[in-house]
């Protein structure tokens, strides 16, 4: 454990000081997912990339949908 924290520390992790082993040694909780979103970000950012807008599919329109009208909502039924 004490080896990849001075590992961490060596590729450059901003935050790693204020890492506590023993929350780490459990393999879960918030700390964890903080030193795992770190080391994405800094991935991230050492490959230069960017998050592009989505592009989405054209809806396409199907013809068998009956949409309701204004006189249809005053009907007694619903």
């Amino acid at each position: 454990m004490n080896k990849m924290l001075s590992d961490l520390k060596k590729f450059g992790l901003p935050n790693i000081k204020n890492i506590k082993m023993e929350n780490l040694k459990t393999g879960y909780g918030e700390t964890v997912c903080q030193l795992i979103d770190e080391l994405v970000n800094l991935e991230l950012y050492r490959r230069d990339f960017e998050f592009k807008n989505p592009i989405f599919p054209e809806d396409e329109i199907d013809d068998n949908i009956y949409e309701y009208g204004d006189e249809d909502l005053n009907d007694d039924r619903f």
